[in-house]
Formats: structure tokens, sequence, C-alpha cells
């Protein structure tokens, strides 16, 4: 099935482009946008020195593409990577709320030192 289903491939080709020069539009446009969106809320993050968010987004990227890369040197897809994706995402997820915990844990005391 084609996942372009709307854009008619016949009339492209006709200007020398195929269906692999698409994805790689539409991978481009993503990644441009992406870095769009996601550029003010780092700045956000660096302006108010949230080091621990930033090494926790950048550690579990890190973690997710060395997973990936992992999987696909294997060139095989099987149960157990699906497993141990699931288990990696809820480790990833634990983690992050135990640091956002920290967080409030350390909000709340900051303002009881302020109030005393």
């Amino acid at each position: 099935m084609n996942a372009f289903y709307f854009i008619k491939l016949s009339q492209l080709s006709a200007l020398g482009i195929e269906e692999n020069d698409i994805h790689l539009f539409l991978i481009i446009v993503g990644v441009i946008l992406s870095f769009l969106l996601i550029k003010p809320i780092v700045e956000w993050f660096v302006v108010s020195q949230s080091t621990k968010v930033l090494s926790y987004l950048i550690s579990s990227l890190f973690i997710l593409v060395l997973f990936f890369t992992m999987v696909l040197s294997l060139d095989a897809i099987e149960p157990l990577t699906f497993s141990l994706l699931n288990m990696l995402l809820k480790v990833l997820a634990v983690f992050g709320a135990g640091l956002l915990l920290l967080r409030v844990v350390e909000f709340f005391s900051e303002l009881r030192k302020g109030r005393n």
C-alpha cells in the first residue's frame, strides 16, 4: 500500500522524483520542524538552569538511539526486542518520574526555608 496515496507518483516520476525522494523530503521537513519546536523549550530549560531535566532528556535520547542501533545491526526484530523496548521505556519513565519527584521535594523544601 502506498503511504502517499494523495501524491500521484506517476506524475512525479516524469520529473525524476521517486518515492524515496519524497521520504527524504518529509524526513528533512520533520527534522526542521522538530528543531524549531524544541529549540524554545531547550532555551527555557537553559535559562531556568534545569540541568537535571536536560541531562535526563539527552541521556534518554542517547539510550534510545543506542538501542535502535543495536536492533538494526542485528537484522532481526524478535518479540524479545519489543519486550526490551517496553522495559527500556518503562525504566526511562520511572527514572523521569523520580527526578520530577525529587525536584518537587526540593521546591517545597526551598519554599519552607523561605518562610522561616
